[in-house]
C-alpha cells in the first residue's frame, strides 16, 4: 500500500486459527468444548468483519478526506 508495509501474518493467521476452530468445533461431541469452540468461532468472525469492513470503507474515506469535507 504505497509507502507501508502490510503484514498478512497477523489476517492470515487468524484465518487460520478460525478454520481449525471451526474444524474442531464440528468434530467434537463435547459440549462444554462445543460451546467453547462456537465462541472462539465467533470472536475469530466479527475480528475479520472488522478487518473486511476496513478495507471496504478506506476507499471512500480517503476519497472524502481528499475532497476536504
Amino acid at each position: 500500500m504505497g509507502n507501508q508495509k502490510v503484514n498478512t501474518d497477523f489476517l492470515t493467521g487468524t484465518l487460520n486459527s478460525l478454520a481449525r476452530t471451526a474444524a474442531l468445533f464440528v468434530m467434537n461431541d463435547n459440549k462444554d468444548q462445543h460451546n467453547e469452540y462456537k465462541a472462539n468461532i465467533f470472536h475469530l468472525l466479527f475480528l475479520w468483519l472488522g478487518f473486511l469492513s476496513g478495507a471496504l470503507a478506506a476507499p471512500f474515506l480517503l476519497a472524502f478526506q481528499e475532497t476536504g469535507h
